[in-house]
């Protein structure tokens, strides 16, 4: 699950889950299992940071910033944020969340009274004393804006503006960019069919477009992040031709498919002779 998800996941709704690579991501799709680790772990879960506002945080680009400035100060840890602070949406929550994981490698925090775990300053922490708290006033506000404003000078993909701008239009160029590399790594490797593993909604799409382009057997497994809960097949065209039985759909908590059983569900057995693809001329 991709990193602004994880932290929205476990700060503003509760749940339990950590930042997993595609490889244990897709091996939980297909078993139903995943190490109990981490923030699984409740005794995982408390604060360790506590930042203490001093200048008002209502808007968006507040949220936004005051989470730059957590991420940075607790780094893979939990801040704890209390003070001059409006009520946040759940845009506010997410944008703030977003920021965090960027500036650091927060999975976690906590606004006593906001988020589900903190009712009070004392159960974020576990009933341990707060520590020493770190200051965010105007200055810091100004340093992180100031920051922020000078990284300006290159391009760089935006997940807010490939996902929300001009009506999530530009998120296809990041589609793209993923489908022409998979294409030129199947096709240098000369392979006669690949396994995909799909983490979020750049990956899938992509992974699909360079299916149909290649036309050869391909698999996609998408994990849970995609929001898929039921298993099924969509069907992959390439030249108006099918090109493979379907794509997997299996969620995380299938537990009673495991590799063998999605073989057999997906993989029927070829003639005897038959090629899976014709070499290039």
């Amino acid at each position: 699950m991709k990193s602004s998800a994880v932290i929205y996941a476990n700060s503003v709704l509760g749940a339990r889950t950590n930042c997993e690579g595609t490889a244990s991501a897709g091996a939980a799709s297909l078993t139903g299992k995943i190490p109990c680790w981490g923030n699984h772990r409740e005794e995982n879960r408390y604060g360790t940071h506590l930042i203490d506002v001093h200048t008002p945080v209502d808007s968006f680009l507040d949220w936004g910033m005051l989470g730059y400035f957590a991420g940075a100060v607790a780094g893979e840890e939990h801040p704890v944020i209390t003070g001059d602070l409006g009520r946040p949406d759940l845009a506010d929550l997410k944008h703030f969340g977003a920021a965090a994981a960027t500036s650091g490698g927060v999975e976690l925090y906590h606004i006593p009274g906001i988020t589900p775990e903190a009712p009070t300053l004392e159960a974020a922490f576990g009933g341990a004393s707060p520590p020493e708290p770190v200051h965010y006033g105007p200055a810091e506000r100004r340093a992180v804006y100031e920051t922020l404003n000078s990284q300006g000078d290159q391009a760089a993909p935006s997940d807010f503006i490939t996902s929300a701008g001009h009506r999530g239009g530009y998120i296809l160029s990041a589609r793209d960019l993923i489908t022409n590399d998979i294409e030129v790594a199947v096709e240098g490797a000369l392979l006669d069919g690949m396994l995909c593993l799909a983490s979020c909604d750049k990956t899938a799409p992509g992974q699909l477009m360079a299916a149909a382009r290649l036309n050869i057997p391909s698999v996609i497994v998408a994990c849970e992040a995609l929001g898929m809960a039921l298993p099924g097949t969509t069907p992959v065209r390439a030249n108006s031709e099918p090109t493979w039985r379907g794509a997997l759909r299996a969620p995380a908590r299938s537990e009673e498919r495991g590799w063998l059983s999605i073989y057999q569900r997906l993989v029927r057995p070829l003639p005897e002779g038959a090629v899976l693809r014709e070499p290039a001329p």
